[in-house]
């Protein structure tokens, strides 16, 4: 082939191409400007602005979890009076009667005839309902604190811990009178 026959077939079909681009750009159409409501969720459902979802029900702590049985006393009638006792605050009681409507209700009461601390009470309180039993820490009594008696006039007075010092006493039990010493004060430098 002739140099210039390929110069003029390269022309010709840049010319082709370029006419071509020409046309698909005519087809095309304008961009057009993109409405202001496309990105109305970034602001409206932002994770950073909306609430987060309510948390799950989560269950209801059991009431008869936090009580200890205190005591229990059979009535005349075959019911029972009971005391029960919080284990976090033992100050607190409730105290159920049988006869008398309360929050508790008392469905069955097991004792065991071997086991002085066996009962099991079982009780309902709306739609919950558990088991509730002594307690062997709040049960055992408290050792009575050590009692300090008054001083006696006239005795002398011990300190805890050390033994008691020997006072010199006169015929007939009676203490000689303290002698009062009288520190001078220091002399001047």
């Amino acid at each position: 082939m002739n140099p210039t026959a390929i110069a003029r077939a390269a022309i010709h079909s840049t010319t082709a191409l370029i006419i071509a681009g020409l046309a698909a750009l005519h087809a095309a159409e304008v961009p057009k400007q993109v409405p202001v409501t496309r990105y109305s969720s970034l602001w409206t459902q932002s994770p950073f602005t909306t609430p987060p979802p309510p948390p799950l029900e989560e269950e209801k702590d059991n009431p008869f979890d936090e009580l200890a049985l205190r005591g229990i006393a059979p009535l005349s009638n075959g019911g029972y009076l009971i005391t029960l006792v919080n284990i976090k605050t033992p100050t607190e009681t409730i105290t159920i009667d049988t006869e008398r409507s309360t929050d508790y209700k008392v469905e069955k009461v097991e004792r065991h005839p071997e086991k002085l601390l066996g009962t099991i009470v079982h009780l309902k309180k709306g739609s919950m309902t558990g088991t509730v039993t002594y307690d062997e820490k709040l049960s055992k009594p408290k050792a009575p604190p050590p009692s300090r008696k008054p001083p006696v006039p006239g005795q002398p007075q011990t300190i805890p811990g050390q033994p008691p010092t020997a006072q010199p006493t006169l015929p007939g039990g009676i203490r000689p009178p303290r002698q009062r010493v009288v520190v001078p004060p220091p002399a001047p430098t």
